[in-house]
């Protein structure tokens, strides 16, 4: 078929995506996949190959951006947190300047502390109280994640 028949013009070729562009895609879509499994289904059902349906990759595709399932929470745990803090600092930085107060702050924290996601995350604290290995695998997450947390404190 023609380039036309795709919304292309003649002569014009599209953009190759490059390899590591398709595999941050590819990690991006386990990722969501991995969020969504997580917060739909509990750390009980967790399942990568459930993970892999969900993402639309093979389950090799899994582990090989993801060594072990701990890993695979751990990166998940991390996008859940980065996500969260991206939509605290976007809601908080749409307020007027003159609304941006620790007030403001306060309640914004508020309402994210009530997010269905941060719900997998305590859940996943209170599995790894019991798991040595994903307390290990947690452990510079939620490491990392304090202070991010802040820095962007500080920022606003």
């Amino acid at each position: 078929m023609s380039n036309f028949f795709y919304g292309i013009s003649p002569g014009v070729q599209p953009a190759r995506r490059t390899q590591a562009e398709r595999r941050e895609t590819t990690r991006r879509q386990i990722l969501e996949a991995a969020l969504d499994h997580l917060v739909e289904r509990g750390i009980g059902a967790f399942l990568t190959p459930d993970v892999s349906r969900r993402a639309g990759v093979s389950h090799g595709a899994v582990f090989k951006h993801f060594p072990s399932k701990q890993q695979l929470i751990a990166a998940t745990t991390e996008h859940l947190f980065d996500r969260l803090r991206d939509d605290f600092e976007a809601r908080f930085l749409a307020l007027p300047a003159s609304a941006r107060t620790v007030d403001a702050a306060v309640d914004l924290l508020w309402e994210i502390m009530t997010d269905p996601r941060l719900g997998a995350a305590y859940e996943l604290y209170t599995a790894a109280r019991t798991s040595p290995e994903l307390r290990r695998a947690l452990a510079p997450v939620v490491a990392q994640h304090v202070e991010r947390l802040r820095a962007l404190s500080h920022a606003l």
